[in-house]
């Protein structure tokens, strides 16, 4: 749920203060994701990816009972902080890993399609899937239920990505390697 519609409507806050709170998921995103990719290029991706995820579900509940208890500013700009560290810290490595799920002649429109649809669906919808859920159910933990949900089933198939951390990907076998993609420039071309 956008943080300055949550704020207002559930919190009681002014929407300034879920705008804020879009800033610090900004600057943690800017200050954790290098500091994340360089920990997935050492310790391999999968194992990132997974333990962000297990602390996101393990501070999820915690955090939001938290801030529903008195709701705030500072509460709120410090739950966003901790759980966008969470989330922060998959990225680099999940969109590095979906990158490397594609073969070298398909890989930029591969990863721009799922790419695109993940966050038109989920990022584009979930304001809305999340007002309505807290309306329905009267429940204002409703975002903390779709963040576990969306997490769990994310996780689930963990298992059968390959993770290619330190393999070369464009060491591709002249069998497995298109003959010509039409359309395509030779590399180096820019015309």
């Amino acid at each position: 749920m956008s943080a300055a519609c949550y704020a207002a409507r559930e919190l009681g806050l002014p929407v300034q203060v879920g705008i804020w709170a879009g800033v610090v998921f900004g600057i943690v995103n800017l200050l954790v994701a290098p500091l994340s990719g360089l920990l997935a290029d050492w310790l391999r991706r999968k194992p990132v990816i997974f333990w962000s995820r297990v602390v996101l579900l393990l501070l999820v509940f915690p955090c939001f009972h938290w801030l529903l208890a008195a709701p705030s500013p500072g509460r709120l700009y410090v739950v966003v902080g901790l759980l966008s560290v969470c989330l922060t810290s998959q990225f680099p490595a999940l969109l590095v890993m979906l990158t490397e799920i594609f073969p070298k002649h398909v890989r930029a429109s591969g990863l721009s399609t799922v790419y695109s649809v993940v966050v038109a669906v989920f990022s584009g919808f979930s304001p809305f899937v999340l007002t309505w859920l807290v309306h329905e159910t009267g429940d204002k933990l409703a975002p903390a239920w779709y963040l576990v949900a969306v997490t769990v089933v994310s996780t689930l198939v963990m298992p059968w990505l390959v993770d290619r951390t330190g393999e070369d990907l464009d060491a591709e076998s002249p069998k497995e390697a298109p003959s010509r993609v039409r359309g395509a420039m030779p590399v180096g071309s820019f015309k």
